[in-house]
């Protein structure tokens, strides 16, 4: 594997500082390496963090976009959440879901190019069991709800191999988090240690 240094942007970060990307250990954590710091990453939170903005940014209608899709997905639904999907449908449709009803239950053919497909059963289940009419109101309980489980199980999981440009990107994103940012599980994304921390641990003060 490649140790070059992460290409960044200038403009984003003082002092064109650059971080050296490690390896990976344990199957989940990250290690990124920068003059005296080294980054400790949660693969797995640090996505999961990731994909919880990026479902925060359509639930609050910042990042709206969808895609007519070619073949229909289906998504079995009860008769009970097919009629209350009903009553939000002309909402729905203002966050880029549009759908058929069929006697499975939604046959879906527009949706939002930031969902996956694997995480709008869930969603659309979530939305149906809240009994609020106002889709936004809805939508903003579906995040706490069931959206950090969405982004859970869409996220790198324990023991996936990333690949180095994986790898990058992902601390591309995670870089802009505040420090102490955590998932939305409240685990801790990053930990970072300096050259004193470390040398503390090998009683190597003084040397």
């Amino acid at each position: 594997m490649s140790l070059d240094p992460l290409s960044v942007e200038t403009d984003r970060l003082p002092g064109f500082i650059t971080e050296r990307y490690i390896g990976q250990i344990l199957g989940v954590f990250l290690i990124f390496e920068r003059a005296d710091k080294t980054f400790l990453v949660d693969a797995h939170a640090a996505h999961e963090r990731v994909r919880y903005n990026e479902l925060q940014n359509w639930a609050s209608k910042k990042s709206i976009s969808s895609q007519k899709l070619l073949i229909e997905e289906k998504v079995e639904l009860l008769e009970k959440e097919v009629a209350s999907l009903l009553e939000k449908q002309e909402q729905l449709v203002e966050y880029g879901i549009h759908f058929k009803v069929q006697s499975f239950g939604l046959a879906i053919t527009e949706m939002p190019s930031s969902i996956k497909m694997s995480e709008l059963p869930s969603l659309l289940k979530g939305l149906a069991e809240l009994d609020v009419n106002d889709v936004a109101a809805s939508i903003q309980k579906v995040i706490e709800k069931v959206l950090a489980r969405t982004a859970c199980r869409s996220s790198v999981m324990s023991g996936m191999r990333l690949s180095e440009t994986q790898a990058q990107a992902l601390w591309e994103q995670i870089r802009k988090e505040p420090q102490g940012a955590v998932c939305p599980h409240g685990r801790p994304v990053m930990v970072e240690l300096s050259r004193t921390e470390i040398d503390k641990m090998f009683f190597r003060d003084g040397f």
